[in-house]
């Protein structure tokens, strides 16, 4: 879990309090407001489409937060509507516990992301992010709309054993800081703050064990930066051999975090991902 920008851990740009609209439309999630708003405490909406024919469930790197995807939502088609996760333990749900283990994590994720799937749905997953996609995917149940699963730098799920932990000063040294930023983390309490999100993530990652089961049916797009330091791209395609379906790699020009500040590559990488479903499943993505 390399270069992680702090901007989209505490201090996100997109998240104007002012424009911020708490809503719970029930299980079918149902937005009929325009503006940026949550769903109950679990989703940032942050370009609500309630026409679309695709939900876009979307879940950051370590320490990451909703608005990650902010310029992603902006620059897909009208067609998709972006539904970004926001963890227990940061951002608007500072106060709340970080959950011990990743599968308490994922179950709670699983009690409010499946119920929601009442429309063509894709979970996309960046870094640490990417391993939450995966696991919900294979708890998704036969009947579940679900029409593609989207992994963004993070090695095939029996490969993460092999990584090595990284905490303290060896995260301040993968966060790529403005000037204000730096300034901000002179002060020990928010640098506490700031690291405690991305390791507690990270300790979530790193003591978690792949066990087997059959791949999915779900097609998988795979989508690495050229200049990745965590995940190379011989390495992003193993991920080739947890479907049956169809796989399709991409590689872009950028680095770990491929999915931030709008960069045209990646809502390009995206869309043409969502085009590749929708084409699977009869239906021509716009």
């Amino acid at each position: 879990m390399a270069d992680v920008p702090i901007s989209e851990i505490w201090f996100p740009a997109g998240a104007d309090s002012d424009s911020l609209e708490a809503t719970d439309r029930g299980p079918s999630g149902a937005a009929r407001s325009h503006l940026p708003h949550r769903v109950d405490d679990w989703f940032w909406l942050p370009r609500p489409r309630p026409e679309a024919t695709t939900r876009l469930f979307c879940f950051a790197h370590a320490g990451g937060g909703p608005t990650t995807f902010t310029d992603l939502a902006k620059g897909l088609p009208g067609s998709v509507d972006v539904w970004a996760a926001q963890m227990p333990g940061r951002g608007s749900r500072l106060t709340e516990p970080c959950p011990d283990n990743l599968d308490e994590l994922v179950a709670q994720l699983r009690s409010t992301v499946l119920p929601r799937m009442t429309t063509s749905s894709v979970l996309l997953g960046q870094s640490f992010g990417a391993l939450l996609a995966y696991e919900l995917a294979r708890q998704a149940p036969e009947g579940a709309d679900m029409s593609g699963l989207i992994v963004i730098g993070l090695r095939s799920p029996d490969a993460l054993a092999e990584m090595s932990p990284a905490n303290g000063s060896d995260l301040v040294d993968r966060l790529h800081l403005t000037a204000e930023e730096e300034a901000l983390l002179r002060d020990s309490e928010m640098r506490d703050l700031v690291l405690s999100g991305v390791e507690a993530d990270l300790r979530l990652c790193q003591s978690y064990r792949h066990s087997a089961a059959p791949a999915l049916r779900t097609p998988i797009v795979a989508i690495v930066g050229d200049q990745d330091p965590a995940v190379t791209p011989d390495q992003m395609a193993d991920w080739r051999r947890f479907t049956t379906g169809t796989f399709q790699m991409v590689v872009v020009p950028d680095g770990h975090l491929v999915v931030r500040n709008g960069a045209p590559h990646a809502i390009s990488a995206v869309t043409e991902a969502l085009n590749v479903f929708s084409r699977r499943n009869g239906d021509v993505g716009h």
